[in-house]
């Protein structure tokens, strides 16, 4: 019996479902938490004490995918230890009622700081400096995650790299995931 082009894409689109399903049924609960930023001043300091970028991300706490982000992606960056000496890793919840400290240590609504930001879809990561200027290009939701870690450390490496350049007074610009730091993509 054949099975038509259809019904093949019927099937795995279900199993791949039932599959993200199972996923969210089975992520490992080791204690590893992202840290929510309450004050992004704070963070400041601490980028500042360690010439490190602020890796921010945006997230709701009715997404999916920033779940998926944090389960499949990030906890693991955390749990390996080895982003300890590349990035200050931070969430902020969009639908939170607390107010956050922004970069000026300024009491703000988590809506106006997301607004101010451009934050209309989560996950959206932004990268940092300690003056709270971006860094990198952002990264708004999540097409793959089988490639989102790649893109991920592409923009990490980028951010640390546009930071230490201003550092040591020289003069980096953005670039995309993926391309090399300093060296303006083409458009």
């Amino acid at each position: 019996m054949r099975i038509s082009a259809y019904m093949t894409t019927v099937l795995m689109l279900l199993t791949s479902t039932v599959g993200f399903t199972a996923e969210n049924n089975e992520f490992i609960d080791d204690g590893v938490e992202v840290t929510a930023s309450t004050s992004l001043y704070a963070d400041a300091q601490l980028s500042r004490k360690h010439n490190l970028p602020i890796m921010l991300i945006f997230r709701a706490d009715s997404c999916a995918y920033c779940v998926l982000l944090e389960e499949e992606i990030v906890k693991p960056m955390i749990r390996s230890k080895e982003y300890v000496d590349k990035v200050i890793i931070r969430t902020v919840s969009i639908d939170s009622s607390d107010p956050i400290r922004d970069f000026n240590n300024e009491s703000v609504d988590v809506d106006d700081f997301a607004d101010d930001n451009g934050i209309f879809v989560t996950p959206t990561i932004k990268f940092f400096d300690d003056k709270g200027k971006e860094l990198a290009p952002r990264m708004i939701g999540i097409n793959t995650i089988d490639f989102y870690g790649w893109y991920l450390d592409q923009a990490i490496d980028n951010s640390l790299a546009m930071l230490r350049s201003r550092k040591n007074g020289k003069v980096a610009s953005l670039s995309k995931p993926g391309s090399k730091p300093g060296i303006k993509p083409e458009l």
